[in-house]
C-alpha cells in the first residue's frame, strides 16, 4: 500500500520566525518525520506543488491542485493526501468535489492551524485522520480537521489516537473560523456523482461575483467587464432586503447584459417570508440549501466546462 501526499504550502506547509509565518518546503519534511515518529513511517509517494499561502489561491491555483490530484489518481495509489492552507480550504474542497465525485479513491485535505513545529500543532492529528480514512478503504473527497483546541486536549491526556473527524467538502469544520455557514441538507450542492473532471477546463478569476447581504448594503448599479454570473448569499431564513427600488434595477441591470443571478444561503424552510416570496419572480435563480461557497464554486466550475465546449 502507497499514498500520495501532495503538498501546496499553507500554515501546515510554513514555519514561524519572529511572530512572521512564511512558507518554507522543510516542512515537507518535518511533518512526514513528525507523524512517522507518533505513528510510525507510511509508504508515500511525494509530490509539491509550488508553496503558497491559501489567501493568494485563484482560478489559476485551484485548476492546478485540481489537475495535479486528476494526475496522482491514474497512479496505483490507495489515496491522495492534499496539505492546504485554512483560508480558502473549503474551495478547493468543493472544486475537487465536483470535478471528481463521490466515488473516486480517497482525496483527503489536510490543515493546520498552526506550523508542524508547534508543539500544540493540529497538523500530526489531521493527517493521521486522512490516512485512517484512505485505510478504511474510503470514497470521495474529504476533508480532515480537528480544531487545535480539541488536539491540545487529545496531547495532554496521551491519546495518540485523533477521532474521526472526517467531513463532506459542504459541511465541514463549522467549530472553526475558517468555514461557510455550511447546510445540513443532504448534498445539498448537487455534485455529481461520477464527477464533471475534464482537463483543459480552467477557472478563471473575475466570471462569478459573490455578494454577501448585510445591514445598510446597497445594490450595484453596474458590474464589472467579464463577470458571467453572481451569488448573491441570503440572510439564514432566505431574506434579502427587498425594500426600495435598487434591488429591481440590479436585477434588470444584469439581465439586460445576460449575468445570471443567484440566490444560496437559505436553509430549508416551508415558506418564505413577507417581500421576498417571489424572489425568482424577479427573475433570480433560487438556489436553497446550497451553501454559499458550494454554490460558488458549482457556478464558477459550470461556466469554465462552458467555455471549454
Amino acid at each position: 500500500m502507497y499514498m500520495t501526499i501532495l503538498f501546496t504550502g499553507g500554515t501546515i506547509g510554513s514555519a514561524e520566525a519572529d511572530g512572521i509565518r512564511h512558507t518554507d518546503e522543510n516542512s515537507v519534511r518535518e511533518l512526514l518525520d513528525a507523524y512517522a515518529a507518533r505513528y510510525g513511517a507510511e509508504n508515500w509517494r511525494i509530490r509539491a506543488l509550488d508553496f503558497k499561502l491559501s489567501e493568494n489561491n485563484g482560478g489559476a491555483r485551484i485548476t492546478e491542485i485540481v489537475e495535479a490530484a486528476a494526475e496522482a489518481l491514474e497512479d496505483d495509489t490507495d489515496g491522495i493526501v492534499i496539505t492546504h492552507g485554512t483560508d480558502t480550504l473549503q474551495y478547493t474542497a468543493a472544486a475537487l468535489r465536483y470535478a471528481l465525485g463521490a466515488k473516486v479513491k480517497p482525496v483527503v485535505l489536510v490543515s493546520s492551524s498552526d506550523p508542524v513545529g508547534d508543539p500544540d500543532t493540529n497538523a500530526i492529528y489531521n493527517l493521521r485522520a486522512a490516512v485512517n480514512f484512505i485505510r478504511m478503504k474510503g470514497t470521495g473527497v474529504k476533508v480532515a480537521y480537528i480544531a487545535s483546541e480539541a488536539c491540545k486536549r487529545l496531547s495532554k491526556s496521551g491519546i495518540r489516537e485523533p477521532e474521526n473527524c472526517i467531513f463532506e467538502p459542504d459541511r465541514m469544520i463549522a467549530h472553526e473560523p475558517y468555514s461557510d455557514v455550511f447546510r445540513i441538507a443532504d448534498r445539498a450542492c448537487g455534485y455529481p456523482e461520477d464527477g464533471a473532471y475534464r482537463k483543459g477546463v480552467r477557472l478563471k478569476d473575475g466570471e462569478v461575483l459573490r455578494l454577501k447581504v448585510y445591514p445598510g448594503m446597497l445594490y450595484p448599479t453596474e458590474l464589472a467587464n467579464g463577470v458571467r454570473a453572481v451569488i448573491l448569499e441570503s440572510y439564514h431564513s432566505g431574506t434579502v432586503r427587498t425594500d426600495g427600488e435598487d434591488l429591481k434595477k440590479f436585477l434588470a441591470y444584469a439581465a439586460e447584459r445576460g449575468i445570471t443571478v443567484y440566490l444560496a444561503g437559505a436553509m430549508p424552510h416551508n415558506v418564505r417570508y413577507d417581500g421576498s416570496e417571489d424572489l425568482a419572480g424577479l427573475g433570480m435563480v433560487l438556489l436553497d440549501n446550497y451553501a454559499p461557497i458550494a454554490a460558488y464554486v458549482k457556478v464558477w466550475y459550470d461556466l469554465a466546462k462552458e467555455e471549454r465546449n
